[in-house]
């Protein structure tokens, strides 16, 4: 059974698209990120957020368009279900990105010299998470068979972030950092875990979607 019938050309069109508008929304929140850890709140930083928002609009236009067209289309039930369900989740990925670059923003949050390294690695783990959801959600459309492969190492990132995210927030509150400045950071940090926590729940969504599709 698959995701949706062969002809409908018009919602592909609209779910590459779609991905297309999340991805760019990622890859400027990315951008952000280490102008952020590089140069603070800068009029770099603030333009690089405005457009990770931007494109996480656009994803939010486009999603809608989707899920209108689903509902006029004669679909089955069950696959117009099983893509509502994926858009759901997976756009809360562009949505945690355009929230912490407006955390970072609006809360003129500063991330002390000690953990900019770490929380580097904290991004590119969830970035890595997301950018194998996102192939994976391509692979669905075209070549469902390789989802499983693409989706395994997500787990991975997940948990390495897992324990950047702990060791980081620990330490922080064990420092002598303003109270105040300590839950800023740690709301921050467990925000950007977020990300690779909704690619493993978005990861195994794929793979039983991969094999209904096969079916």
């Amino acid at each position: 059974m698959g995701l949706f019938w062969k002809q409908e050309k018009e919602v592909r069109r609209l779910l590459e698209a779609y991905i297309a508008a999340v991805d760019a929304s990622m890859g400027e929140f990315e951008k952000a990120i280490l102008c952020f850890l590089e140069k603070g709140g800068c009029e770099e930083f603030r333009a690089l957020d405005k457009t990770t928002h931007k494109n996480e609009s656009r994803a939010d236009d486009l999603r809608w368009e989707i899920e209108q067209m689903l509902y006029r289309r004669a679909l089955l039930p069950e696959s117009r279900d099983d893509l509502l369900s994926l858009l759901e989740n997976y756009d809360h990925l562009p949505n945690l990105a355009e929230n912490i670059t407006f955390m970072l923003d609006t809360q003129r949050i500063e991330i002390p010299a000690a953990y900019r390294e770490r929380f580097k690695r904290l991004m590119e783990a969830n970035i890595q998470a997301y950018r194998h959801v996102c192939r994976a959600v391509e692979l669905l459309l075209n070549d469902p068979g390789r989802v499983e492969e693409e989706v395994q190492p997500v787990d991975q990132f997940e948990s390495a972030s897992d324990g950047l995210e702990r060791d980081l927030i620990i330490e922080i509150f064990r420092s002598d950092l303003p109270r105040a400045d300590c839950i800023q950071l740690r709301d921050v940090i467990q925000r950007m875990g977020d990300i690779s926590d909704t690619a493993e729940k978005l990861a195994r969504r794929l793979d039983i979607l991969s094999l209904k599709k096969r079916i």
